[in-house]
């Protein structure tokens, strides 16, 4: 009769460790963990030279907005654009062209130098081309007919802010483009006509 009652009981079960799905082992962790670190050292620079290339054309947007108040400034003074004599800077003179004045700030500014100059631009006469060349010089000049119209008229005040070796500027023919260092300083011995 006890082999015929143990027969009919159910056996007693093993108590399981129950996995429920929702956790991860320490090596899934680590893997993932693993990924992430490659993918970020894949995407960093990309993201980097991205944020470059939006200030670059920042800046040239900039660059091209000024050259245009320039122009509409010399339309209202019979051609000529500031001069060297007047009491005000050429970017307080041009000013009232501008929409905002977030357009004298270089997004690549990171020295300061809109701080401390109130823009981050210089315009060709800064250059020492007015004490040392006048004949390279814009001020005093009637803007809408120098020659030529691809002299640099706005250019960044630090060579190498987005390219080593390369600066943004903006035409006399209100274009804005880049140029070498040595593009550059071949285009302010030019003289003006």
């Amino acid at each position: 009769m006890y082999l015929a009652v143990l027969m009919l009981s159910p056996l007693p079960q093993r108590k399981r460790a129950r996995h429920h799905g929702t956790g991860f082992t320490i090596i899934e962790i680590l893997v993932v963990i693993v990924i992430m670190a490659v993918l970020i050292g894949i995407l960093l620079p990309v993201l980097g030279k991205a944020k470059r290339s939006q200030q670059r054309t920042t800046c040239l947007s900039n660059l091209r907005q000024i050259a245009s108040a320039f122009a509409l400034y010399a339309q209202d003074h019979n051609g000529f654009g500031p001069d060297d004599y007047s009491e005000s800077t050429w970017d307080t003179l041009i000013y009232p062209y501008l929409a905002i004045d977030k357009v004298y700030l270089c997004p690549s500014d990171e020295d300061g130098y809109d701080e401390d100059f109130g823009t981050s631009y210089e315009w060709r006469d800064t250059f020492q081309v007015a004490m040392d060349h006048p004949e390279r010089a814009l001020s005093g000049r009637d803007l809408l007919s120098a020659r030529p119209s691809s002299l640099v008229l706005v250019y960044d005040a630090v060579i190498g802010w987005h390219t080593p070796g390369s600066l943004n500027v903006a035409l006399l023919d209100t274009s804005a483009t880049s140029l070498t260092d040595e593009q550059f300083i071949a285009n302010m011995e030019l003289t003006v006509e």
